[in-house]
């Protein structure tokens, strides 16, 4: 299993960008005007090079991108995904600060040893409490809330979505390729009058959790409807590695290496059926005062239909004709299931089972 991949460096590249932008800014706004010597409270008899702090930038843009971006893939584990949001936020303020504080610590070290050529603990310790330092603290304080505000409104609306809106992209339909996958709890009804709404409402809320696994395949999740959700695919991502289709198992693995939590908390383990299509989807953004990210078009419909044959046709994974010519390799037995028809659609179209040898 991939411990380590390109999402996870994408996650720590994103956090050394924000830090390297967020430190430089505070260091153009703070010295702008500035010849090339500013004065040092420490060391009045020597002065401090400004080139100083944007190589000190440099650095510490680095260690806290690489060391908040480790945190947040490391939140991404199941034992925090389940904590109380109260709970997790004050976990994370108290690491956040824990790492900044030494990082913060380091550089005044590095400092003293660039301008003096050695470290003095005294001259240190009245270099790192001085309250100049009150100014760079506090903004590195607001920008972590502001990073983490970005990263919140980010998981409301979707991986990428935020700045797509915010640059106005889906002000206008567009249209799309996309890859879309409908997944939906199989027996729903029976399993909620055995567990009563809560527990069922509890159900969803685990097994939605453990989805989160489709991150690893480049998922997006495009929405939730009561027990069922909606992935999607760029076609690029979601071909790459056949990735629509190891989501589907991945997910399903999950489930049952979790099949004691179920049956305990439960009585019983959570299986999905889903059916899948590709094709050209409009993109628009809708809604005034709850505004968010719609698909329309045949190929949503067509998806959705797809799945609605899963009981019929006995088959946990049904795909489209369409996305059946594009996946690739041997690893998952194709079976055409002959040419359906689908509600509200006049022609009939050949489907496909999918499973895995």
């Amino acid at each position: 299993m991939k411990v380590f991949g390109k999402r996870h460096l994408k996650v720590i590249l994103w956090y050394v960008f924000f830090w390297l932008f967020a430190i430089y800014f505070l260091i153009l706004i703070r010295f702008i005007g500035h010849a090339g010597m500013i004065f040092n409270p420490v060391a009045p008899e020597a002065p401090i090079d400004i080139s100083v702090f944007w190589r000190m930038g440099l650095v510490g843009a680095l260690l806290m991108g690489i060391a908040f971006g480790f945190l947040e893939i490391l939140f991404e584990k199941r034992i925090f995904r389940v904590m109380g949001y109260g709970k997790l936020i004050l976990v994370k303020s108290v690491i956040y600060v824990f790492i900044f504080v030494l990082i913060l610590a380091y550089l005044s070290l590095r400092n003293l040893h660039l301008s003096f050529g050695y470290i003095d603990f005294y001259t240190w310790r009245a270099s790192f409490f001085d309250l100049n330092l009150l100014i760079p603290v506090s903004y590195m304080a607001v920008a972590g809330i502001i990073l983490n505000f970005i990263k919140e409104i980010s998981l409301k609306f979707g991986q990428g979505i935020l700045w797509k809106m915010l640059i106005g992209k889906f002000h206008r339909p567009k249209e799309e390729e996309r890859i879309l996958m409908f997944l939906d709890l199989r027996s729903s009804t029976t399993i909620a009058e055995k567990l009563g709404h809560i527990k069922y409402s509890e159900l969803i809320q685990d097994c939605f959790n453990d989805l989160s696994i489709v991150r690893k395949q480049d998922a997006e999740i495009y929405q939730y409807v009561g027990d069922e959700a909606v992935l999607s695919w760029t076609v690029k991502s979601g071909l790459d590695n056949n990735n629509c289709l190891h989501a589907f198992y991945a997910f399903k693995d999950v489930l049952q290496q979790r099949t004691k939590h179920y049956q305990k908390k439960y009585g019983l383990t959570p299986f999905f059926k889903a059916g899948m299509n590709m094709g050209k989807v409009t993109v628009a953004e809708v809604g005034q005062i709850k505004k968010e990210i719609a698909f329309h078009g045949d190929t949503v419909n067509t998806a959705a239909r797809i799945q609605g044959k899963c009981n019929e046709l006995d088959s946990e994974l049904l795909i489209s004709e369409s996305l059946e010519k594009q996946v690739n390799g041997t690893h998952f037995k194709r079976e055409i299931m002959g040419r359906v028809a689908l509600k509200g659609k006049q022609k009939e179209i050949n489907i496909y089972a999918v499973t895995r040898p």
